[in-house]
């Protein structure tokens, strides 16, 4: 019997509630790590710029700056849904890191108040 696919909180740029800056600020006090340090760090211990990275995933230019405006904005902790991405750059094998580590950072840092939003 297959076991059912959890898929990651929808969190989404046009959601304001998806990463308030307060939580984001509250989380960088406590010394937790968020999901997008957790990604720079493990960038930058493969010895990758952002463009490199970019550049594994995505076969055009557009979809280069597409990937590469993503993996910023991960990195600097915006609002998003990264899913996607995060599973091309596991796929790809860009730089290791864990998705599961990834997937409870994320989880960790979403506002409860998305729950409310799914189903609306």
């Amino acid at each position: 019997m297959n076991a059912p696919m959890i898929m990651p909180p929808q969190i989404t740029r046009a959601n304001p509630l998806a990463a308030p800056l307060a939580a984001r600020r509250a989380v960088r006090r406590s010394g937790r790590e968020t999901a997008g340090a957790y990604m720079r760090r493990c960038r930058e211990r493969a010895g990758l710029t952002i463009e490199e990275c970019a550049a594994k995933i995505a076969g055009q230019q557009n979809d280069r700056c597409h990937a590469r405006n993503d993996l910023e904005l991960l990195e600097d902790d915006r609002p998003g849904n990264y899913y996607r991405l995060a599973r091309s750059l596991h796929d790809h094998r860009v730089f290791g890191f864990s998705m599961t580590v990834f997937l409870s950072l994320v989880s960790a840092t979403a506002d409860a108040g998305l729950d409310e939003w799914a189903g609306a």
